[in-house]
C-alpha cells in the first residue's frame, strides 16, 4: 500500500530537522502540508496531480496575501521534490506551476518618534527596564531575529571590540556590530544582570525565573508598547533596522549578510521603502513646490 501525503510529510519533517532548519521554517511548511490536506483529503501520495495542486494554490492567493501563497508554493515545491528523490513520486507535481509574483510592497518600520517613545517607556533602573531597553536597543541596532536574540550566551559579546555573534538559520553564524550607544545601553544591562540571582547561567537574556523565552521577549516588547503608546512587534524592530540600513546608503549585500538573509528579495523589500524614504527627501531639500 502507497504512504499518504501525511505518511510522507512526516518523514520530510524530520529531514528537514536533520538539516537543522528553524522551528519556524518547520511548522511554515506543515501549515503548507495541512492546507493540502484539508482541500484533497490526506489521499495516496501518486494521487496527487498537477490539478490538484494548481486549485490548492489558486484558492491560497484567493484567502492569503501573495507572500503566503508563494511561502506555500515553495514548501510544497520542497516536498514534492523530497518524494521524487525517495522514489515516492516518479514525477514531480509542481512541474508546469509558476510561483505566485509577490509584489515588493515596504515593511512597516518605527518612525524616530516611535523609536523614541519605546526607550522612554523603559528609562528606569530595575532590572527588568535595563533588560527591556537593551533588548530594544540591540534589535534595532543589530537587525537580529528574536530567536536569535535569546538564544544567545553572554560569551557571544565582545565588548572590547563591540561586537555580538549571532547563530542564524542552518546554525549560520554571523557577526554584527553593536554601534556605541548600544553598547553603552547592553553595558548598563550586564551590570544590573551581574546582580540578578540567576547570573551564573550562561543566557545573555534573563528574566525572573530563569533565561528569557521567545514567548516572554515578545511579550515585553509588546507592553513597553503599550506604555509608549507604539503598536509594536519584534520583527517589526529587524524590519525598521533594514530600513534604516539601506536610508542610509547602506548596500544590499552588506545588509544581507548583517540580517542573515540567503535570498535577496528581502533586502530589496527594504531597499523600496528607504528608495521611498530618500526621494521624498529629496524633493524637501530642492525645494520642489516652493520655486514657482
Amino acid at each position: 500500500m502507497e504512504p499518504l501525503i501525511t505518511e510522507c510529510a512526516t518523514d520530510w519533517y524530520r529531514v528537514l530537522k536533520q538539516e537543522r532548519k528553524s522551528e519556524h521554517t518547520v511548522a511554515t511548511y506543515n501549515t503548507a502540508i495541512r492546507g493540502l490536506v484539508a482541500e484533497i483529503g490526506n489521499v495516496g501520495i501518486s494521487t496527487v496531480t498537477r490539478a490538484r495542486v494548481r486549485d490548492y494554490l489558486s484558492k491560497q492567493l484567493e484567502l492569503h496575501s501573495a507572500s503566503t501563497a508563494a511561502t506555500r508554493y515553495r514548501a510544497l515545491s520542497s516536498f514534492f521534490a523530497w518524494c521524487v528523490r525517495e522514489g515516492e513520486l516518479e514525477e514531480n507535481p509542481m512541474i508546469g506551476i509558476k510561483a505566485p509574483k509577490v509584489p515588493i510592497e515596504p515593511p512597516d518600520v518605527l518612525t524616530n518618534s516611535e523609536i523614541e517613545r519605546l526607550f522612554n517607556s523603559c528609562r528606569g533602573v530595575t532590572f527588568r527596564d535595563r533588560r527591556d531597553a537593551a533588548l530594544i536597543h540591540f534589535l534595532l541596532a543589530t537587525g537580529a531575529r528574536i530567536s536569535e536574540a535569546v538564544a544567545m550566551h553572554v560569551e557571544d559579546i565582545d565588548r572590547d571590540a563591540g561586537i555580538v555573534l549571532l547563530k542564524g538559520k542552518g546554525n549560520k553564524r554571523r557577526p554584527v556590530p553593536l554601534g556605541s550607544k548600544t553598547q553603552t545601553v547592553m553595558d548598563r544591562y550586564l551590570r544590573a544582570r551581574r546582580r540578578h540571582r540567576l547570573t551564573e547561567l550562561p543566557e545573555l537574556w534573563l528574566a525572573e525565573r530563569g533565561p528569557l523565552t521567545r514567548s516572554g521577549a515578545y511579550q515585553a516588547i509588546v507592553e513597553r508598547g503599550k506604555v509608549a503608546g507604539v503598536r509594536v512587534y519584534p520583527h517589526q524592530l529587524r524590519h525598521t533596522f533594514a530600513h534604516r540600513f539601506r536610508a542610509k546608503g547602506g548596500g544590499v549585500d552588506d545588509l544581507m549578510e548583517l540580517a542573515g538573509w540567503a535570498r535577496v528579495d528581502m533586502a530589496l523589500r527594504y531597499g523600496k521603502s528607504a528608495a521611498q524614504e530618500r526621494a521624498i527627501n529629496a524633493h524637501k531639500r530642492l525645494g520642489i513646490g516652493d520655486d514657482f
